[in-house]
């Protein structure tokens, strides 16, 4: 089964209800920064000054695990006056990989933020299915 494949199965084949998102809370620091740190194979101290940083927009699943997040802010708009939004981080426990959480996150992340959303991904990250193009999405 190749990545498009897989990526289709958890999207359309999904019987599992998703948890709700909602905004972070002080007391998930310590568990996001868990879930980053084994994600994205480092000990990244500037993830914990974003984590804490109050311009930061951080979303987390609601589930009794706290097993996700988005992470983005609003960037300053440079060609044109559409809102732009930079994704800067969105990472799921590896126990709940392959559930749909990372793309429930970044619909989540997509619907609230109209105009362009700026997404960077990790070329040496193999857990990213489905994002082969990056670049700038926009959502009417």
């Amino acid at each position: 089964m190749d990545n498009i494949q897989k990526a289709y199965k958890i999207i359309y084949e999904s019987k599992e209800e998703l948890p709700n998102i909602r905004e972070s809370k002080s007391s998930d620091i310590d568990r996001l920064m868990n879930i980053s740190k084994i994600a994205y194979n480092d000990d990244n101290a500037i993830h914990h000054k974003m984590f804490t940083n109050k311009n930061i927009n951080i979303h987390v699943l609601d589930d009794n695990k706290t097993s996700g997040y988005v992470m983005s802010y609003q960037m300053h708009p440079t060609f044109s006056d559409l809102k732009s939004t930079y994704i800067y981080s969105l990472a799921v426990d590896e126990s709940m990989r392959g559930k749909g959480y990372g793309e429930h996150l970044l619909k989540h992340t997509l619907s609230n933020n109209p105009g362009e959303v700026h997404l960077h991904v990790r070329t040496n990250n193999p857990d990213t299915i489905g994002i082969k193009n990056p670049g700038v999405v926009s959502v009417a």
